[in-house]
């Protein structure tokens, strides 16, 4: 379990708060192209912070409220290393075929 104590302060507070704005901005703004999974997560995430920041206001400190929003987190930053790989991968091999042609062409004159 983690150290609940450093969660649960100001610190915490301003922290969840931020996670809460960036993950309703990531959710609502049209102009991001996120698809279902990716607003559903960050939907989840912003969940998780709502009920942390219930709990700092009533005093309570459920364990689990941090560790699911750390596993929410995690997934979150696994799926964005997924989709920058995957989209890495299409450029660089856009990339090799721009060059062969570029040789190809080179070779032909």
């Amino acid at each position: 379990m983690i150290h609940l104590t450093l969660f649960y302060n100001s610190l915490g507070l301003i922290g969840s708060l931020l996670i809460l704005f960036y993950c309703m901005v990531q959710v609502f703004d049209s102009r991001i192209d996120d698809g279902v999974i990716g607003r559903v997560l960050y939907l989840a995430i912003s969940t998780c912070c709502i009920a942390a920041l219930i709990h700092m206001v009533q005093g309570v400190h459920p364990p689990r409220t941090v560790n699911t929003l750390l596993i929410f987190v995690g997934v979150a930053m696994v799926r964005r290393m997924v989709l920058a790989s995957a989209s890495w991968q299409r450029f660089r091999s856009w990339y090799i075929l721009q060059v062969k042609q570029a040789k190809a062409h080179n070779r032909s004159k």
